[in-house]
């Protein structure tokens, strides 16, 4: 924005630049031609006062140099008088120094003096000249041209210094210009960088809304920014309370189906596996729908470390019978973009696998992968799998052993709600000898 400013002023300051240099040659021209008829003016009249006193046909006398410039050889101000109609000089100014201006090639510029046309020629000297016509009638149909000429090459080199002044002008002048641009441009984004900044406040969930006192042209898009972000929270509590009253719902009808003896022990058996069956369904899709109501959440986040070392601490007690370790080695403060529950859900769910098949250690560790990304890693010191192994365990009900108790949903839950945060999971041989389990997921900048 500030880039296309400051070359659009460029530019504007450049046709300026053009059209005053313009202006000022125009003007100057108008000038000097001015001052060159003033010159033949004088010179018509010289001679025309002569005319008048010398009617008997005696010979005319040379006219005064109507300026000193007129005296200083190859000054480049000249005039000289000439029959009409032929190349005969009767007179010509000192300055000349008995040389004659050649006027072939300005013909069309012969005519009265209020019409005639000011053209450049060269000079005596090769230098610029300026060159304007004029014609007498005298009686007995005697006709002269009158041409007189001024040095242009010191116009022209005025010219030259006044279109250098400009160019140093207009640079000083767009450097400021360019720089009360960027100044302003800075001044008028302040605001915007300000809501930016409590945007992000509001993201990372240390906010609940933006606020700060704003400019009265930007004060409506934060009154719009913030009830915005409360409907959003409106819509994912009502998701939230929908959810929790379908769960009602639906668990007390299977609770009275499951208490309800049919008085055959098989049909009660089958019902009870249904019924079982059932619930864990019910609270697996729950489970995911309220993840999914989360995620809609503006501002929803939760640091990562006080849950894994919590649900370390956990495991440790569960499993201290085997004589297992599970420890979390040191790592940077990371802040999960997401709610704590499904970060519990997916770091016990892993943990807790990987605890029941290592030999003595489970080890749980953080790092940053970007500035909103971060990885979590798990991994044992148990049997591990087989590359095709990893791919069968992720699969939802799969279980490769059925010796250890679990329903196989483990790790196909760890997957789907790392997919619906859009991160991404895989398994791979630890270096400890077991499984390792890497997790991308989002986090707060």
């Amino acid at each position: 924005m500030i880039l296309s400013a400051a070359v659009l002023t460029l530019i504007g300051l450049v046709v300026a630049g053009l059209i005053l240099t313009s202006l000022y040659r125009n003007s100057v021209e108008k000038e000097f031609d001015r001052r060159l008829e003033s010159h033949i003016e004088a010179l018509v009249s010289d001679f025309s006062g002569q005319t008048v006193e010398k009617e008997d046909g005696e010979a005319l006398s040379k006219p005064q140099n109507p300026g000193s410039l007129f005296s200083i050889p190859q000054s480049g101000w000249y005039w000289q008088v000439a029959k009409t109609g032929s190349d005969e000089v009767l007179f010509s100014s000192d300055s000349l120094i008995g040389s004659d201006l050649q006027l072939l090639q300005v013909g069309n510029n012969r005519g009265d003096i209020d019409n005639a046309l000011p053209v450049n020629i060269l000079g005596l000297d090769g230098e610029t000249v300026r060159l304007l016509l004029g014609h007498i009638n005298l009686p007995g149909n005697r006709a002269f041209d009158i041409a007189v000429t001024g040095n242009f090459t010191v116009l022209e080199n005025d010219i030259i210094s006044f279109r250098s002044s400009l160019i140093l002008t207009f640079a000083v002048f767009s450097l400021f210009l360019v720089l009360a641009i960027y100044i302003q441009v800075r001044m008028g984004l302040r605001p915007l960088g300000k809501i930016r900044a409590a945007l992000r406040e509001v993201q990372a969930g240390r906010e609940e809304k933006v606020e700060g006192t704003y400019p009265r042209e930007i004060a409506p898009v934060v009154d719009e920014i913030n009830v915005l972000i409360d409907a959003n929270r409106g819509v994912v509590d009502r998701a939230r309370t929908h959810v929790g009253n379908l769960a009602h719902a639906l668990k007390t009808p299977l609770s009275v189906i499951a208490n309800e003896p049919s008085g055959n022990k098989e049909t009660d058996k089958k019902i009870s596996e249904q019924v079982t069956i059932m619930r864990n369904q019910i609270n697996h899709y729950l489970a995911r729908a309220r993840s999914a109501a989360g995620l809609a959440a503006v501002g929803t986040a939760t640091p990562a470390n006080p849950v894994i070392e919590s649900l370390v601490r956990t495991m440790q007690k569960i499993y201290q019978d085997r004589g297992l370790v599970v420890e979390q080695l040191p790592g940077p403060d990371i802040i999960f973009r997401g709610e704590k529950q499904d970060l519990e859900e997916i770091v016990g769910n892993l943990v807790d696998n990987a605890s029941k098949w290592a030999k003595s250690r489970v080890v749980v560790s953080t790092d940053r992968k970007s500035s909103n990304q971060w990885i979590l890693t798990v991994e044992d010191d148990g049997a591990g799998m087989t590359p095709q192994e990893c791919e069968t365990a992720l699969k939802r009900g799969e279980r490769l052993d059925e010796s250890v108790d679990g329903s196989g949903l483990g790790l196909n839950i760890v997957v789907e709600s790392v997919a619906l945060y859009n991160g991404n999971m895989k398994l791979e041989r630890s270096d400890m000898g077991g499984l390792k389990a890497i997790l991308t997921l989002p986090s707060v900048s």
